[in-house]
């Protein structure tokens, strides 16, 4: 956690003042840490943090940094990046002011958190704006309308889709591991809700979201969720799937109702170990904003919710390099900048970023795996990585079908969605339920990605048919690799089995997609 003690120390001989910090060389633009009241009167923390890089007329823009769920918004320009966000002392050498927040029931600002409402958490965001515009060195569009654009992950990533579609005074965007469906491709995958994150999200809700909110200069705050997404996350986890009065509170929420609205330049970055918000809720926002003509660009790191599998790569220099790069070519509005191809991704047993002109990327074929098995369904299932924000998919030694997967000729982009196709049959108890599909890399032991996916079924005693996708990998493979498709019947992430009977695989198809980088599908 970023320490506080400077703030805390001047509050209590300033209490409810900000604290103003002198920028050298520049008496027109001072770093800020005080409080704007939002709308409701809610108070929340923010913090103005002004670069020595500013244009002749002492003016900068500014880059918004929305900190994700259970986190605060950084005071200190030499700390350490949050996780889906760029480094601050860079950002601040490359001519951009730096503005951050607590987010309310977040940190030192007061109230409880709202799950990212456009009622609150984006009224929130309106009311600093507006702060914003009326501090000196601050670029303007016009009177009232700040030069701003935005950055962040996860809770950041939504708050930033939400507030450029209903604000325009929002330029540019670059949201990250983030949400496509809140109720239907984040909380859950093919009908099935993810238990491990219900559980997970709850309890951080009902004890009170980080320590740093006891140390607010406000006095204590003991923050907790919306009570009604607190029920909501509970209810599902009960239920196995997401409730109807759910489903209609995160619709309220989720970038998918809004992404029509929005036309500014948009940065998305996934994470391929991202086991909450998945590469499938980022490819759809990435896809809906380039089918609408939208600046857009699109990046796949080993990061995210879930602990990355293998190595990280060059991560934070290439984060920070292409969010400034996307910021100078359209927040400054420099067309000389080159914001680099459409489309990085690292693969998850790799150190170095490839890229390809476009996504989707032209195929080159598959890698292809058949075979059959049967399947005890029973209320067990592998582990997965102990700790809320480790759980990711791990292998199963036993009560597994494996089917292997052949390797290709030479080396191969493995980039996109595997598709599996299921000949089945089977009784069971209840009757509906699902089995779980992951990819594993048996040379390094570890599931590609710690993706896992949900496959519904229907245990009648007839026989059935499923052709699904499953979460996209990104992975390099050659002629030694030894892939396989590992079907098990559950997952820390989604739940325990459900029913009880057994499941006979008559026929199972995996196809892993290969791409051609240098062409566009």
């Amino acid at each position: 956690m970023r320490t506080r003690l400077a703030l805390m120390l001047a509050a209590l001989v300033l209490p409810g003042l900000g604290v103003v910090r002198a920028v050298a060389d520049e008496p027109t633009a001072t770093d800020v840490d005080t409080f704007v009241t939002s709308f409701d009167g809610t108070r929340l923390q923010v913090h103005l943090m002004r670069t020595s890089v500013r244009a002749a007329d002492g003016t900068a823009p500014v880059i918004a940094i929305a900190h994700g769920f259970g986190e605060a918004g950084p005071s200190d320009p030499d700390g350490a990046r949050l996780a889906g966000a760029p480094t601050i002392r860079p950002v601040l050498d490359a001519g951009y002011d730096v503005l951050t927040w607590d987010a309310r029931g977040h940190g030192g600002s007061e109230g409880n958190a709202m799950f990212d409402s456009p009622d609150y958490e984006v009224k929130d965001v309106q009311a600093i704006l507006d702060w914003l515009a009326a501090q000196p060195g601050v670029q303007l569009d016009a009177p009232g309308d700040p030069r701003i654009g935005m950055v962040g992950a996860s809770y950041g990533g939504i708050v930033q889709f939400l507030v450029a579609a209903l604000d325009d005074r929002v330029d540019v965007i670059a949201p990250g591991y983030t949400s496509h469906d809140l109720a239907r491709d984040s909380l859950s995958t093919n009908g099935k809700f993810k238990e491990g994150w219900g559980l997970g999200l709850a309890g951080m809700g009902g004890v009170g979201l980080i320590p740093a909110g006891l140390a607010s200069p406000l006095g204590p705050q003991l923050h907790l969720i919306d009570p009604p997404a607190i029920t909501g996350l509970l209810a599902s986890v009960v239920r196995g799937t997401t409730t109807p009065a759910f489903t209609t509170y995160l619709d309220h929420r989720s970038p998918a109702r809004y992404l029509r609205r929005i036309t500014v330049p948009t940065l998305i970055q996934g994470g391929t170990s991202d086991t909450l918000f998945p590469l499938d809720s980022l490819v759809r926002d990435y896809s809906t904003l380039k089918a609408r003509g939208v600046p857009v660009k699109l990046v796949w790191n080993c990061e995210g919710h879930s602990l990355c599998p293998g190595s990280d790569g060059p991560l934070e220099d290439h984060f920070n390099d292409v969010v400034i790069r996307w910021m100078d070519r359209w927040l400054k509005a420099d067309a000389s900048v080159d914001t680099g191809p459409q489309f990085e991704w690292l693969a998850d047993n790799e150190d170095t970023y490839r890229s390809a002109v476009a996504y989707p990327p032209a195929s080159d074929g598959a890698l292809r795996g058949a075979g059959s098995g049967q399947l005890p369904l029973l209320a067990t299932g592998p582990l997965s990585s102990v700790g809320f924000i480790f759980i990711g998919a791990q292998p199963a030694a036993a009560l597994v079908v494996e089917v292997p997967i052949a390797a290709p000729s030479g080396p191969a982009d493995v980039v996109g969605f595997p598709r599996l196709q299921l000949s089945y049959r089977g009784r069971a108890v209840p009757g509906k339920s699902w089995v779980y599909a992951q990819v594993l890399d048996a040379r390094t032991h570890r599931v590609v990605g710690v993706q896992v996916t949900p496959v519904p079924v229907v245990l009648d005693g007839r026989p059935h048919r499923v052709s699904i996708n499953l979460n996209a990998i990104a992975t390099r493979a050659d002629a030694t690799s030894d892939y396989r498709l590992q079907i098990i019947a559950g997952s820390m992430i989604f739940g325990l089995q459900r029913s009880t009977g057994v499941v006979t695989f008559d026929d199972v198809r995996i196809s892993l997609p290969v791409i051609d980088p240098a062409r566009a599908r």
